[in-house]
């Protein structure tokens, strides 16, 4: 039967300290990780710890390869300082930083950035892949918008009101040049077929690029009844 007693250790700890950690929103291994670094700095009345990885995984039953990136996000927090040992094989030394007022958990959430210690590396993380996500999707928006502003002027020239969905999915496919020659001659193609009922599909125009086509012009003596055209090539 386990009996714990303080005569064989203990660790003394300020009450206002305690309660700003358990107050505080750590994950549960950083809440273990602090505790170690209590319990051997403390606990034998030391203000810091050399402690390793591999000591504070079986401390805290924390696997191997978690108690580093938990370490550098107390560090990247300001809850733990460091300095790391000129000899690899040592562990580094860990201190609890007791003014709780500069503990930061807003930097570390905006992710700007974080320090490895023993060499100032700083790593943008979450801030780059935020900008690059931010940039593409406003580029997408930006394109989507602009497509679609074409495609409105093209379908307010074409005036043939049919077959609008097929006529844009087949739109966004064009090439810059492409529509371009459209909105060089399709005003001329519109004049040319004054009656709709001659005038092809909006999407079968797209789809057949038959503005690379000789086009037919409406010459001003037509008349209605007459089944006459001419054709003029402009290319």
């Amino acid at each position: 039967m386990a009996s714990p007693q303080k005569e064989n250790g203990f660790t003394s700890i300020a009450n206002e300290l305690l309660g700003e950690i358990l107050k505080s929103d750590f994950t549960l291994r950083e809440l273990k990780i602090i505790l170690t670094v209590i319990r051997f700095s403390y606990g034998f009345n030391r203000k810091q710890a050399e402690l390793s990885v591999r000591f504070i995984s079986e401390a805290t039953g924390i696997k191997y390869h978690h108690i580093s990136n938990s370490i550098n996000t107390l560090i990247r927090k300001y809850v733990l300082t460091v300095n790391n040992s000129d000899n690899h094989k040592q562990g580094r030394v860990l201190k609890l930083n007791k003014d709780y007022e500069t503990w930061n958990f807003d930097s570390y959430q905006k992710g700007n950035s974080y320090q490895k210690s023993n060499g100032s590396v700083t790593e943008k993380v979450t801030e780059t892949v935020t900008e690059k996500v931010t940039k593409k999707e406003n580029n997408k928006e930006n394109i989507n918008t602009s497509v679609q502003n074409e495609f409105e002027r093209f379908w307010n020239l074409y005036d043939k009101k049919v077959s609008k969905e097929k006529s844009f999915k087949l739109w966004i496919k064009l090439k810059t040049e492409d529509k371009m020659k459209i909105f060089e001659t399709l005003p001329l193609y519109v004049k040319s077929t004054p009656d709709k009922q001659y005038r092809k599909n909006p999407d079968t125009y797209l789809r057949n690029k038959s503005w690379k086509d000789e086009i037919l012009t409406y010459p001003q003596q037509y008349q209605k009844n007459e089944n006459h055209f001419v054709t003029t090539n402009l290319n």
